[in-house]
């Protein structure tokens, strides 16, 4: 009874209350061994080799109320569905030039993309009906005079 209390107490130091109330309903208690890192979110990652292969990685979200899935990184990612062998503490890999740094979801933010005629829109100025005006056949533009020329289609 002791070892099962002493083992609890050293789970609410390492992932706190709600930290530990969320392993155990996801039946992960006692799995501070199967530690394997963090990424630069605080996202933690676990492998537990007991387990059913495709269920042994895991990671637990640092924001346990709105998990993103775009908050880790890319050799988290290789890491978690068995595209690399080695998780990436071990060997960091380079990062090319070309690839912009992560970013969340901002679907829900005031970050979110919006048309620019939306009414959302940071500029928005009236709606996108009254910046158009639809075609009138016998208007000035209808009236321009049609070229004579053959087409170039016409084989004629």
């Amino acid at each position: 009874m002791a070892a099962t209390f002493k083992a609890l107490m050293a789970e609410l130091r390492w992932r706190g209350l709600w930290g530990t109330v969320r392993a155990i309903k996801m039946n992960k208690m006692g799995t501070m061994q199967c530690f394997v890192g963090e990424d630069k979110f605080k996202n933690r990652f676990f492998e537990n080799k007991n387990e059913t292969y495709g269920r042994d990685r895991w990671v637990e979200y640092v924001d346990d109320r709105n998990p993103d899935s775009l908050k880790i990184t890319p050799e988290w990612h290789a890491w978690l569905h068995h595209n690399v062998d080695e998780p990436p503490t071990d060997h960091p890999l380079p990062k090319p030039i070309y690839q912009a740094e992560e970013t969340g979801n901002p679907t829900g933010t005031r970050e979110a993309y919006v048309p620019p005629h939306h009414k959302l829109a940071k500029n928005s100025v009236g709606s996108a009906s009254e910046k158009y005006e639809s075609w009138r056949p016998g208007s000035e533009a209808a009236d321009t005079e049609v070229d004579d020329r053959k087409d170039v289609l016409d084989l004629k």
